[in-house]
């Protein structure tokens, strides 16, 4: 299990962290990121946004679609605990 100290290290350090959350899909315009994270009661908090290509079908669920809360005690193997989506909001 990685403290929170563990994690800090590797900032700076391109190529030693771990993939946390991967993106929706395969391909260009598939992500997961723009994350913030906290580290609070001895876990990780993290929110991040999903997103799809701008040419995605159905339209209405292509680009940044939802936004995610999740935590973890090893800040590696994240638990999604909210996911508020674009649709619930009736935005894009």
């Amino acid at each position: 299990m990685k403290t929170a100290h563990a994690i800090l290290e590797l900032i700076g350090r391109p190529g030693a962290g771990e993939l946390a959350v991967s993106p929706p899909g395969e391909g260009a315009g598939h992500w997961a990121g723009g994350p913030s994270t906290l580290w609070t009661d001895g876990e990780f908090v993290l929110a991040y946004r999903l997103r799809r290509p701008v040419d995605y079908q159905p339209r209405e669920q292509a680009r940044g679609y939802a936004n995610v809360v999740a935590r973890s005690a090893d800040g590696v193997h994240f638990e999604a605990v909210a996911t508020v989506t674009a649709e619930q909001f009736g935005c894009a």
